[in-house]
């Protein structure tokens, strides 16, 4: 596999790609794209920081569908060390990777901190995702790995990458939203999509409760 040596950028040709999944099955990178991707890295599984931004991401994804995005999300976890359940569910609607050897996360030059402990956000982060019920268990992947998000064209063009500073340092929702804003919805979004569109943003209801209405709203969603 041939690794760029550079950390990419915006206008860079996105790497591609062939793995498994968490469930066994292949998830491709290949062109000719049929749809735009978001690919996030996060650090491991049961990770309470990647594990609140998780639930955000589910809570917009049917948004982030109707305007033709996919997500596929990266850990440094092994298959045999992914938890039962992640961001308070079992049934997160787009594709989690075990990547323990990092061979994705090479390909995208996503590269562990050591900085990022140190760092003020970090521990700001770590009160806010365990307060919201985000337990720390003992890591199952690289504890020093920062975040890393990549937006792709349909064309195979990257629309942004962004490499975090600390374990808790995503891409900002005004990008993502500035992202769907390029490209045109698969079909004629309901008002409700229209008006999350706008709004796009962090939740701050982690409660099991609030995640449970969001699985059933999501699969009582209309086609």
């Amino acid at each position: 596999m041939n690794v760029p040596q550079t950390p990419l950028k915006k206008g860079d040709q996105a790497r591609y790609f062939s793995i498994l999944d968490n469930k066994g099955s292949t998830i491709e990178l290949s062109l000719p794209l049929q749809k735009r991707y978001w690919l996030i890295f996060y650090r491991y599984a049961g990770c309470p920081l990647c594990n609140r931004h998780i639930y955000d991401v589910y809570r917009n994804y049917e948004t982030l569908q109707y305007y033709n995005i996919n997500v596929i999300a990266f850990f440094t976890s092994s298959e045999q060390k992914f938890p039962h359940e992640i961001a308070k569910t079992n049934s997160v609607p787009f594709p989690l990777i075990p990547d323990p050897n990092r061979e994705i996360y090479s390909l995208y030059e996503v590269e562990p901190k050591l900085v990022g402990l140190l760092h003020p956000r970090t521990t700001l982060g770590f009160v806010k995702a365990v307060t919201a019920g985000f337990s720390q268990p003992l890591p199952d992947g690289d504890f020093f790995q920062v975040p890393g998000h990549f937006l792709i064209n349909q064309d195979g063009t990257l629309f942004d990458a962004y490499y975090g500073n600390h374990f808790d340092d995503h891409i900002s929702w005004q990008r993502i939203k500035e992202f769907m804003s390029l490209g045109t919805p698969v079909k004629p979004p309901l008002p409700k999509q229209e008006k999350a569109a706008e709004g796009l943003v962090a939740s701050t209801d982690y409660s099991r409760e609030n995640m449970a209405q969001i699985v059933a709203n999501h699969a009582n969603s209309p086609a």
